[in-house]
C-alpha cells in the first residue's frame, strides 16, 4: 500500500475513471471515487460553500480533507475555473502529486461526451445497450447544433485554461495520455510501470500481471464512435463536431460548466 498522496485530474472521457479503478486497490488513502465535489458526494460541502460565496470556509475545509489523506479523480471541465484554481493551489500546498489524464481534444472525444450526456452512456453496459437499440433499427434524436458548438468551445477553453494553470502552479504532476494507456498495445505495460512508481503504489508487476493489465486497457476503450455505423443521427453529429472543431480558433473565456454540482 502507498502512503503517498495523489489525485487524478482530467476532462471528461479521458479514461480517468478507469485509471482510478486500476490504482485504487493499491492506495492507502481512502478512495472518494469520481467527482467528489458534486454537492451530494463526499466533498460536496466544499463546492457548496465556494459557490455560495463562503470561499475561505471552502478552502479551509478542502485543506482539512486533503490533510487527512484522500484519493479521488476530478473532471475539471465540470467545475468553475476559480474553483479549480483553488483546488490546484490546495493540492500544491498539501504536498499532493497529480496525475493529469490527458486526451487530445478531437472528434472522437467530443462525440463520446455528446453520447454520454445525451443518452446516459457512461459505462460499457450503457454503450452496449445503445448499440443494441441502434442495430435493431431505432435511431436517436438529432443533436442540437447549439449544444455541439457550445460543447466544442467549452472543452477547448477549459483545456487551454487548465494547461496554463497547471504550468503556472507548483503542483507535482505526471501527464498520462489516453492513447498511451488505451491505444498503445503492449506499450501500455511500460506506461503503467511508470504510473505505479510515480503514485508510490510499488511495483506494478508485483500486483497486476501483464495479461490482466492488457485486458484492462482493452476494456477501457468503449469505441463509442463505432455507434455512428448504426445511427444516421450520430453520424451527422460527428460531422458537425468536426466542422465546428476545425472552425474554432479562439476560446470562449466565459465558457465553464458547473451544472453537475447540485
Amino acid at each position: 500500500m502507498s502512503a503517498g498522496r495523489f489525485v487524478i485530474l482530467s476532462q471528461r472521457r479521458c479514461g480517468a475513471a478507469a485509471v482510478y479503478r486500476l490504482l485504487a486497490p493499491w492506495v492507502a488513502a481512502p478512495g472518494l471515487g469520481g467527482q467528489p465535489f458534486e454537492w451530494t458526494r463526499a466533498l460536496g460541502e466544499v463546492s457548496r460553500a465556494f459557490h455560495q460565496g463562503a470561499i475561505q470556509q471552502a478552502r479551509a475545509r478542502l485543506e482539512q480533507c486533503l490533510a487527512e489523506g484522500v484519493f479521488f479523480h476530478h473532471r475539471y471541465d465540470l467545475e468553475a475555473w476559480e474553483f479549480n484554481a483553488m483546488l490546484l493551489d490546495a493540492l500544491a500546498r498539501s504536498g499532493y502529486r497529480v496525475v493529469v489524464m490527458e486526451r487530445e481534444i478531437d472528434v472522437d472525444q467530443l462525440l463520446s461526451i455528446v453520447i454520454a450526456d445525451r443518452f446516459e452512456c457512461r459505462e460499457l453496459k450503457d454503450v452496449e445497450r445503445l448499440r443494441d437499440r441502434l442495430r435493431s433499427g431505432s435511431d436517436v434524436p438529432d443533436i442540437d447544433s447549439d449544444f455541439i458548438a457550445s460543447l466544442v468551445r467549452g472543452q477547448l477553453a477549459s483545456k487551454h485554461w487548465f494547461d496554463q494553470a497547471v504550468e503556472a502552479s507548483s503542483v507535482d504532476r505526471m501527464v498520462c495520455r489516453h492513447k498511451e494507456i488505451f491505444l498503445s498495445g503492449v506499450k501500455t505495460l511500460e506506461v503503467a510501470d511508470v504510473l505505479f512508481e510515480y503514485c508510490g503504489a510499488g511495483s506494478r508487476a508485483a500486483v497486476v500481471d501483464d495479461a490482466s493489465l492488457l485486458r484492462f486497457a482493452l476494456s477501457g476503450q468503449f469505441y463509442t464512435s463505432g455507434l455512428t455505423a448504426y445511427s444516421p443521427s450520430l453520424l451527422r453529429a460527428r460531422r458537425e463536431i468536426a466542422i465546428v472543431l476545425s472552425n474554432t480558433s479562439s476560446f470562449d473565456d466565459g465558457a465553464r460548466s458547473s451544472d453537475s454540482r447540485a
